[in-house]
């Protein structure tokens, strides 16, 4: 079976690192040859370039000839975002769709005929899959989770970054730095909030964003760190006492996934695809979006009851597993053989 990436995003977010974590995962599994077509010096094409069993090509125009010509040698074609799909229906291999984001797609003929045509469209949650449900009922629409990237924090980075955190009680968050997706502005509220409870914590931010400037500028006075992007995340992760994802708006939060999979306890916002892996009071805490009181009355909570913090640990562990990257491989082997018969 040949199976023919498409991913055509401009940058390196969380769809990107879930189609490389896929491409890589069906790499090792030896099942399958692989195709992936991205953006002329694109980041993903980069980080897979040289992974066995798997052709890179860059495309300077996405919809040229030489795209269709790598679509039609496929046996099934892969799309991973909203452009994909248009190159994608522009041939007549079969072909399905991963759908990651709440946004509805366009409500134009042209999009809609390009979703109708796959054979199925992929949603990561629940909530993805109720939103597309909205927008066409008629589609088939399979949930497949995303993974956890199966990271190993390495032991001697993990104890520089807990000696740069002062040996504070370390709420860390891994994410762009786009408040009005991912609300960094409510963290920044809850530690100050913290901390005139007299707890000495401090906040590392791992991620890139344009709101960098005005979250620095919010955080002044206060230990917040911005670590920038690295590529050495299990170590962040490694090194926190709680990830905080107070989210506004999120197809799924894969990034929940890796605190988990390390062992950090999570405090999450009820929105989206969250609840559909973090369970409140069991494996996590949930909490209303936009109320930093509440985020901070939680993270206290883990900060005062180490006891209730390892019971969800432990419990998130095994959700992790569950999310295992063979295992979202293997539905995806198992959707591509279906729909070729």
């Amino acid at each position: 079976m040949l199976v023919c990436h498409v991913n055509l995003a401009k940058g390196f977010r969380g769809g990107e690192r879930q189609t490389e974590i896929l491409v890589r995962e069906l790499a090792h599994s030896g099942e399958v040859s692989q195709i992936l077509l991205v953006r002329k010096a694109s980041i993903l094409g980069a980080r897979l370039r040289g992974c066995d069993g798997v052709h890179v090509v860059e495309l300077s125009r996405p919809r040229s000839l030489s795209a269709r010509r790598y679509l039609k040698q496929a046996s099934i074609v892969h799309a991973h975002e909203a452009k994909a799909v248009k190159l994608a229906a522009s041939c007549n291999t079969p072909f399905i769709v991963t759908r990651r984001i709440l946004k509805q797609p366009k409500t134009n003929w042209f999009s809609r005929r390009g979703y109708r045509q796959a054979s199925r469209v992929v949603c990561i949650s629940s909530a993805v899959k109720k939103e597309m449900q909205s927008w066409d009922g008629e589609l088939n629409y399979p949930v497949i989770g995303d993974a956890h990237a199966n990271m190993t924090p390495h032991r001697g980075a993990l104890d520089g970054l807990r000696a740069c955190w002062a040996e504070r009680y370390v709420i860390g968050h891994v994410g762009a730095l786009v408040d009005a997706d991912k609300a960094q502005s409510d963290l920044v509220a809850a530690l100050k909030l913290l901390r005139q409870h007299q707890i000495d914590a401090c906040l590392v931010l791992v991620g890139e964003g344009p709101d960098r400037g005005a979250l620095e500028e919010l955080a002044v006075g206060l230990p917040v760190y911005f670590a920038g992007h690295v590529e050495n995340v299990a170590d962040y992760l490694a090194s926190f006492d709680v990830f905080a994802f107070p989210s506004l708006q999120e197809g799924m939060g894969s990034s929940i996934l890796d605190a988990m999979y390390v062992g950090v306890p999570v405090v999450a916002s009820n929105v989206g695809g969250i609840p559909d892996i973090v369970e409140d009071g069991v494996n996590g805490i949930l909490i209303p979006a936009r109320q930093p009181v509440a985020l901070s009355e939680a993270l206290a909570t883990l900060i005062q009851d180490a006891a209730m913090a390892e019971q969800l640990v432990e419990k998130a562990k095994k959700t992790a597993d569950k999310f295992a990257t063979p295992n979202m491989a293997q539905h995806y082997l198992t959707l591509y053989a279906d729909v070729l018969g």
